[in-house]
């Protein structure tokens, strides 16, 4: 998925850029901050395999370190899904 696609308030799966380990998180993107040759993605409601939700906090990652932006209907592309996009988007802004 392309950056500039991404909606604030939408839950998505990003993937970091690390050699040797796959690492992940979900969050809902809120805003992307440009400052000359920098990005910085700003997220809320940040998880992880080891970090629960927290609703309250934000996290600013620099864009270079993301290698990959998913969402769900993206992840349930290969099976068989009888669920539209637009119901998926929605169920998973709840999770």
């Amino acid at each position: 998925m392309d950056i500039s696609e991404l909606r604030p308030g939408q839950r998505y799966l990003f993937h970091y850029k690390r050699e040797n380990e796959r690492e992940w998180f979900r969050a809902n993107f809120i805003t992307l901050v440009t400052y000359g040759n920098y990005k910085t993605l700003i997220v809320n409601k940040y998880e992880n395999e080891t970090n629960p939700m927290n609703p309250g906090q934000q996290w600013c990652i620099s864009l270079e370190m993301i290698s990959k932006v998913e969402t769900l209907p993206c992840l349930l592309k290969s099976g068989d899904v009888v669920l539209p996009d637009d119901v998926l988007l929605l169920v998973d802004n709840y999770f």
